[in-house]
């Protein structure tokens, strides 16, 4: 016991030691291990806080010595929350964490040009302040550096960084829009988390990853254009930004709930580099009506939650099993997770780069209309079985593609209308199990598949049916060409050259 008290004692002695080596100016400060120089810090006992305007000057003198003052030191101005202003001289080089930790009076800040690094936490619940600049000499800013400024409404940052650390905007209710500089990489857990305001932000065309909950429950966030060289996109990472509306992904790999509760989300392209696509992606996307899955040579499959122990850590979650898909686009093959029973879907196409059609779909009652491209040489058992509303089925291809019995259900043999090629009706009914149809059209043109696209163009445009038929020739922009035609669907195609499909409902 005795042994316990004198280390208690003596800590609470260590606690009551000089924070600082002397004051000079009413500034404290420490002497670095350099010997020449010296941080700015805290008071002896923190019982007497900086307040009003501070002005650092660029070298102090102690003891007939002559100090230049390089850094501002951890914790330094730490709960100062009556300090209104703070001037640092160009000597300074460094300010370390905690520097100016919830000082609520600040409302700007100046960093000079000779400041290379930020520290962690540097100024973390400053929440009166509402504009900061950092210059092009920093290459370092340190986690939650702003996390909490929820005044915040510009920000500057150098094109120096590499990296937007842990919780660096977190909380940051005022930003509205944000630019991210080329020479960023990464965007780590949080990074502009619950920054509720936050309307726009530009990223770089360098990005390779969005970490966890990067832009986490960011409401207002109407618009993101997601560059090509991103690789991964974590979990949460838009979780509940339930102001978008559109998004094209264009990831290798969309993990874990990356997109839950965007409950505006309409409409989604997922480009030809995504390859996987994680457990309950777009969860409570309830809104999410049309889905087109770019052509690709490469698959795209259901990535499995981790397992432990024999185990999956997390139950399983199919991307889409919670949304309205109304279209669906395939282009490229795919794992039977993926789309698995979403009984929503009316209109599925096929696309030009799937050449086999597996057992993908499971119970998609509602499915209407299915549009199959020329390069489909397969439909496999179990395929469309399930699909019991099929009426109409558009197959592109001359030659039948090589069908089985459970292809499709007896009732759609029944009461589907199949519309093939011009010239091919011969073959098709002659060929094992299309020859079972009992409504066959041979009224198809032969090259009325157009790639799909995403490509958008600001001119006029013409609107053609699937069959290649012109229906509505130089509309203008802002024009609602769906206005009077049935549902299906469409190929757009701008003045520039570009087509795309869009699904009437």
């Amino acid at each position: 016991m005795k042994k316990i008290i004198f280390l208690l004692l003596t800590l609470l002695a260590a606690c009551g030691a000089s924070a600082a080596d002397f004051k000079a100016g009413g500034i404290y400060y420490n002497i670095n291990e350099d010997g020449k120089s010296v941080s700015v810090t805290s008071s002896d006992d923190r019982n007497e806080l900086y307040s009003g305007n501070i002005n650092i000057p660029e070298s102090v003198e102690f003891n007939s010595k002559k100090y230049a003052v390089t850094a501002i030191g951890s914790s330094a101005f730490e709960n100062c929350t009556a300090l209104t202003s703070v001037t640092l001289p160009s000597s300074v080089t460094e300010i370390r964490k905690d520097a100016f930790y919830n000082c609520a009076s600040l409302t700007s800040f100046h960093i000079p040009s000779s400041v290379t690094e930020l520290g962690d936490a540097v100024f973390e619940g400053c929440t009166g302040l509402t504009s900061i600049t950092i210059p092009n000499s920093v290459t370092k800013i340190g986690r939650n550096a702003f996390c909490g400024c929820s005044s915040l409404r510009y920000a500057v940052l150098p094109n120096s960084i590499t990296a937007i650390e842990l919780g660096t905007f977190n909380g940051c209710h005022g930003l509205t829009s944000m630019y991210i500089p080329d020479s960023v990489t990464d965007m780590q857990f949080r990074s502009f988390g619950y920054c509720t305001s936050l309307m726009s932000i530009k990223m770089p065309p360098s990005l390779s990853r969005i970490g966890m909950e990067a832009f986490y429950c960011c409401s207002s966030l109407k618009s993101i254009d997601l560059p090509e060289t991103l690789s991964y996109i974590g979990r949460d990472a838009f979780y509940e930004c339930t102001s978008l509306t559109s998004l094209t992904v264009p990831a290798d790999t969309i993990g874990a709930y990356a997109f839950p509760k965007c409950t505006s989300l309409s409409s989604l392209i997922i480009s030809p580099s995504v390859n996987k696509i994680g457990n309950g992606a777009f969860d409570g996307c309830t809104q999410l009506k049309s889905v087109m899955l770019e052509d690709s040579p490469n698959p795209c499959e259901y990535m499995y939650p981790p397992f432990f122990m024999g185990r999956p850590e997390e139950p399983y979650a199919w991307p889409f099993e919670t949304c309205a898909i109304e279209y669906l686009y395939i282009g490229r093959e795919i794992s039977s997770n993926l789309f698995d029973s979403i009984a929503s879907i009316k209109a599925m196409s096929i696309g030009n780069m799937v050449t086999s059609i597996g057992n993908w779909f499971g119970d998609i009652y509602n499915l209407g209309y299915l549009e199959i491209s020329p390069s489909v040489v397969e439909i496999k058992p179990g395929a469309f079985l399930r699909c019991t509303d099929l009426s109409t089925i558009n197959v592109h291809r001359a030659e039948p593609p090589e069908l089985f019995k459970y292809s499709f259900s007896t009732l759609t043999y029944q009461r589907a209308t199949l519309h093939i090629p011009k010239g091919s009706k011969q073959a098709y009914s002659e060929a094992p199990f299309w020859k079972d149809f009992l409504n066959v059209a041979d009224d198809l043109e032969p090259a009325s598949i157009d790639n799909v696209t995403a490509d958008a163009d600001d001119g006029s445009f013409d609107v053609y049916d699937l069959q290649g038929r012109l229906l509505l020739r130089s509309a203008a922009s802002g024009h609602d060409w769906r206005e009077g035609l049935p549902s299906g669907i469409y190929l757009v195609r701008s003045s520039n050259g570009a087509v795309r499909k869009e699904y009437v409902r």
